[in-house]
């Protein structure tokens, strides 16, 4: 049985804030949706109502956390001793530039499928035993995670080569669009 919830948007005393409507209590918060979910993430919510919020709002899917990466990663492997773990984020400046976002669109219909691609190659690494890959799409802010690749192996040596190459093969064969926004109003777009 998957948890559900709902999430309600509304002014309290004349101040933004979220609700969740559980059935045993009230939470009211004054927090970033993508951090809200990705909260939600961690608790095992799996189904999300919105009430309140505009479609630009809520994101087109949810966010997951690291920490419930490593939860599902870790399950069921009693061999394993080592966990390698890479996170891109977006940078505050780049190209001597202050950036304000990224939005990251995905350009065709086998973006899943190259995720599993990523996924197969890294486990046919010596001592691989489980691999995720994950990349952000939507609009970013400076510090928002891009990317989670996550190896887990019976042993430490064996985590680096995989996270690396998992992390190349990501950046170069996801097909994704990237728009970097600059403070100045200059945009880079890059295609893969």
């Amino acid at each position: 049985m998957s948890k559900k919830i709902l999430i309600k948007k509304q002014r309290i005393d004349d101040e933004p804030m979220v609700i969740f409507d559980g059935k045993k209590a009230k939470i009211i918060v004054d927090a970033d949706l993508k951090d809200i979910l990705q909260f939600l993430d961690e608790l095992g919510y799996e189904k999300i109502e919105y009430e309140g919020f505009k479609d630009q709002e809520i994101p087109k899917r949810k966010p997951i956390s690291l920490k419930s990466i490593l939860k599902r990663v870790k399950s069921k492997c009693n061999e394993c001793g080592a966990i390698g773990i890479y996170v891109g984020f977006v940078k505050g400046m780049n190209r001597g530039k202050k950036v304000l976002k990224l939005e990251f669109e995905k350009t065709r219909n086998n973006y899943d499928n190259k995720i599993k691609e990523i996924e197969k190659k890294l486990l046919n690494y010596p001592g691989v035993v489980k691999a995720f890959v994950y990349h952000n799409t939507g609009v970013l802010r400076p510090g928002d995670d891009i990317m989670y690749i996550v190896v887990m192996c019976k042993h430490r040596k064996d985590v680096w080569k995989p996270l690396k190459v998992g992390v190349e093969l990501a950046k170069t064969s996801l097909p994704l669009k990237m728009i970097e926004t600059y403070e100045n109003g200059e945009v880079r777009i890059v295609t893969h």
